[in-house]
């Protein structure tokens, strides 16, 4: 396949102009691939070779990062492959012309960050590249890249980035006289009862309930969310956050009164309870507290509610179903397949039976309605047999299933960058849904007390008043004790696409 390529004339004035780049902090270049090839092509090789020996005569100091990329054609595995394939062959290429190995980092992203639609063929052309990014220092002026610190940068508001990055709610319109069963686009259920809501001069035509799901640790750094209490290290289960209202007025519940809500997870975890908070702006860390009102967890499983529904062969027949939320069982045998799940070992699962049973009751939780929302959450999940931790809501705003993180020893970790009005810095936890705030911002960013030897992302974020969005990502190891960041910038499009990173479970 012949590849077009920008006229060579066009990079040996790049070259040339080294000589005049005083005031300059990098040069950027591209080369590109042929499909499925991660060879570099021969006028390619010349014109680097000239761009490397200038920067080298002109400039004391460089550094060279290389960022490998493919088009859609294959499968992402493959492409992820190929790209780290390109990302090499141009390091290899740089080192044979004699670029010290220490100067070059290398990264790749697969097919993840396309410059140009892949639906076209000139799309994907341009998208089979390895991006060439050349950070110079003169030996007569220092340059201060963006990447550590830049005093010319009008600092913004990081509040207003996160502001425009914030998940918008989900929004239920539903009658306040009539039992509701809500179902959120990662799974949630949420009950209300029929006159939960204190009636008041209630005047809209229906309650507006606002749902927010925070599952990721990508939508915990797109809102603000952070998961300590106190300074210590929480890991989360799932975090919501509800709202009500009517003529856009907060309304409370009556007294003794909860919404039900039910987080669908794949693995119950154990030690978890229920946490609160609340902020008034969206640059506020939110600090962790035990729920004062309903603290306690329950766990649900779906396999165990079909036992309760449908009985047992034998052993104990108080273990069978009393309640007339047996009328459902018939559902619930559709979400497994019509399976038959019934146990000859009734002995075991008599207890576990029972706990059901006495979950349904202490939650309110009952009738066909139900198990339609249970067979909604189960497809919106994607998970073949759902579990839920559930819980109370008895007022508004922020909740968490949080347990103490484990740690068996713990340190202090810093990132070097100079703290300013307009960046943010945090640690995610690659292990567990954990995202940790600087709560020591001084002349770098400091976390405190954070489990060593652990593998994190560190995360930066900076706005400018200019309203340009920079983005620092770095993978390191907790015992590395300390580092900085490296920003570029991003539009909000690959912010998020570099952001789903972090949600890998490692």
């Amino acid at each position: 396949m012949k590849t077009t390529r920008l006229p060579l004339l066009s990079f040996f004035c790049l070259c040339i102009s080294f000589v005049k780049l005083q005031a300059q902090e990098t040069v950027n270049h591209t080369v590109y691939f042929n499909t499925k090839s991660h060879e570099l092509i021969s006028a390619d090789k010349q014109v680097l070779k000239k761009t490397i020996d200038s920067a080298a005569s002109a400039f004391s100091i460089y550094n060279i990062k290389i960022s490998g990329h493919a088009d859609n054609t294959g499968s992402s595995t493959f492409n992820y492959k190929l790209s780290q394939q390109r990302a090499v062959s141009v390091k290899e290429f740089l080192i044979a012309a004699g670029v010290p190995a220490d100067n070059i980092s290398v990264g790749f992203e697969g097919e993840g960050l396309p410059v140009a639609s892949n639906e076209t063929e000139e799309g994907r052309r341009l998208n089979r590249r390895a991006d060439i990014t050349i950070e110079i220092q003169s030996s007569v002026t220092s340059v201060k890249p963006i990447a550590v610190e830049q005093e010319s940068v009008q600092e913004g508001d990081i509040g207003q980035l996160y502001s425009l990055l914030k998940t918008p709610p989900q929004e239920y319109c539903i009658d306040i006289t009539r039992d509701t069963f809500l179902v959120g686009n990662k799974g949630t259920i949420i009950h209300y009862k029929a006159n939960t809501i204190k009636r008041n001069d209630l005047s809209c035509k229906c309650f507006t309930l606002k749902l927010n799901e925070y599952f990721d640790n990508s939508e915990l750094i797109f809102n603000n969310l952070t998961t300590t209490s106190d300074g210590r290290l929480l890991e989360s289960g799932g975090m919501i956050k509800l709202d009500g209202y009517c003529d856009g007025r907060k309304y409370e519940l009556k007294p003794g009164e909860f919404f039900t809500v039910m987080v669908p997870t794949d693995t119950i975890l154990p030690g978890m309870k229920l946490l609160s908070a609340n902020r008034n702006n969206d640059s506020d860390y939110l600090n962790w507290q035990l729920d004062p009102t309903n603290p306690d967890l329950d766990n649900f499983d779906l396999y165990r509610m079909l036992l309760a529904c449908g009985g047992v062969r034998s052993g104990d027949s108080s273990a069978k179903c009393h309640f007339f939320f047996c009328k459902i069982s018939r559902f619930f045998s559709r979400l497994f397949n019509g399976k038959n799940y019934r146990s000859d070992k009734d002995e075991q699962n008599n207890q576990l039976i029972r706990n059901e049973q006495a979950i349904l009751q202490k939650y309110k939780l009952a009738g066909e309605d139900l198990a339609v929302a249970l067979e909604k959450s189960k497809g919106n999940a994607g998970m073949d047999a759902l579990k839920y931790y559930v819980y109370k809501n008895s007022t508004w705003d922020y909740r968490n299933i949080d347990r103490l993180m484990k740690v068996e020893k713990f340190t202090n970790f810093i990132v070097e960058n100079k703290p300013v009005k307009g960046t943010d810095v945090k640690l995610v936890f690659k292990s567990s849904k954990t995202v940790v705030p600087a709560l020591e911002k001084t002349r770098s960013y400091i976390f405190k007390e954070v489990s060593d030897g652990t593998d994190v992302w560190v995360v930066g974020l900076r706005y400018t008043a200019n309203r340009e969005i920079y983005l620092g990502l770095k993978e390191i190891n907790t015992s590395e004790k300390r580092t900085n960041l490296d920003f570029r910038q991003v539009t909000v499009e690959e912010l998020k696409s570099q952001l789903g990173k972090v949600n890998k479970r490692h």
